[in-house]
């Protein structure tokens, strides 16, 4: 792209993007019409950058928040995150097959639990749709995003069943361990216990950007808890799955959880843990580029 054509589209965008923030009525409007740019390459570039000119403007004003209609429930959400900026500016969902598992397997007085919870998406979700009588435990160890994630539980009314713990879970109970927390402003969800080489290469995570939490194992924890039952699981903790999981060996015993959503390969030691166990596994979210979330659930009796 020639420097003329870009400065003539980054002009665009920000004039469009203060028309948005002047008129927030059409924000839906926009929408639609970004979710129809997306296979024109030149469009969905202008419109990329229009969104991420606006969200700044929105940040800037502490005007960031907006009901995000995700099936039958319609939260409010920071629309900056990275998990629902796209479901919003252009109908674009945010681990669909994922989002559908959590809606459709959770009903009033159920239990969830969101191990590596980031700024509380499937939370928020899962709050909605356990009601009053149901409980969700979400795990985030980086405090700057548990803030977020306790912030987006407050505003949509659901402290009473959502308790946010500040520990991360992992194969040990150990007091200050490192943990490498993300150094892209626009995806936080990178964070964690075992780094992968190919992320620090990237410069996603460093050795001089972590922070000392508490781990302990999840059966440790609900030991403690000492929950009647457990209808659903999600696991998102980069690289971390197996230690996770390894620390579970009492629960699977007394208390198997009924299903379980894992980022995690088919043919990783994590996913054949849970298939030792007597789960069927299968892809809800193929992630182009990156590792699918697999919906292990067992058999029916």
């Amino acid at each position: 792209m020639s420097s003329t054509l870009k400065a003539a589209r980054n002009a665009a965008a920000s004039t469009i993007a203060w028309t948005l923030y002047h008129a927030p009525e059409l924000e839906r409007r926009y929408a639609n019409a970004a979710h129809a740019a997306r296979a024109l390459p030149l469009l969905h570039t202008l419109f990329r950058e229009t969104t991420d000119r606006l969200v700044d403007r929105l940040v800037h004003a502490r005007r960031q928040y907006r009901r995000v209609n995700l099936g039958v429930v319609a939260p409010l959400f920071d629309v900056s995150s990275f998990t629902v900026k796209g479901q919003y500016f252009a109908h674009v969902p945010y681990e669909p097959g994922a989002t559908d598992a959590v809606l459709s397997r959770l009903t009033p007085g159920g239990v969830f639990i969101d191990i590596g919870a980031n700024a509380g998406y499937f939370s928020v979700l899962a709050g909605l749709c356990v009601g009053s009588a149901g409980q969700v435990f979400a795990f985030e160890p980086n405090p700057l995003v548990r803030e977020q994630l306790q912030h987006h539980v407050d505003l949509n009314g659901i402290g009473n069943r959502v308790t946010v713990a500040d520990v991360a879970l992992a194969d040990r109970c150990q007091d200050d361990v490192p943990f490498f927390v993300s150094c892209w402003q626009d995806n936080t969800g990178i964070s964690s216990l075992t780094p992968s080489a190919e992320t620090i290469a990237r410069g996603g995570l460093r050795e001089d950007r972590t922070i000392a939490v508490r781990v302990r194992t999840f059966d440790a924890w609900a030991a403690a808890i000492h929950l009647p039952r457990i209808d659903l699981i999600k696991i998102d903790v980069e690289g971390a799955e197996l230690q996770v999981l390894s620390g579970m060996s009492q629960t699977f015993a007394a208390n198997p959880p009924r299903a379980l959503i894992c980022e995690t390969r088919p043919d990783s030691p994590a996913a054949d843990l849970l298939r030792g166990q007597g789960y069927r596994s299968a892809i809800v979210d193929a992630i182009p580029g990156g590792i699918p979330n697999l919906l292990f659930e067992r058999p029916v009796q």
